[in-house]
């Protein structure tokens, strides 16, 4: 028995972290400030503005997988002196919720 192995290309994933941010609406980028977006294996990473207080948590990191099931997995983070800090998870988000999740554990609304 043979095992086929099958990896993803970057615009697979390209594609993917395009799905994911756009999961979040059109005034997304402009509602939350996010920067320093970064396409990584099935998801996307991105940053918030501020070492700390912009968000709920002092949140300044945000990291967004498309899981084995078809769903989101969101980990919240901040960073700090170089080093990283996990403040909270959300796995298995549908699509419609993404949004409403994000703004649960960040405070940031993603649209008007």
């Amino acid at each position: 028995m043979s095992i086929l192995l099958v990896q993803r290309d970057r615009e697979s994933d390209r594609k993917i972290a395009e799905t994911i941010i756009s999961q979040f609406g059109h005034q997304f980028r402009r509602m939350t400030g996010v920067r320093a977006m970064m396409v990584i294996s099935s998801g996307v990473e991105f940053k918030l503005p501020g070492s700390g207080g912009f968000a709920k948590n002092s949140i300044n990191f945000v990291r967004v997988t498309l899981n084995g099931l078809d769903l989101y997995d969101l980990e919240f983070g901040r960073i700090r002196a170089n080093k990283y800090t996990v403040v909270s998870r959300a796995e298995d988000v549908d699509c419609q919720a993404i949004a409403s999740v994000f703004t649960e554990h960040t405070g940031l609304r993603t649209s008007l």
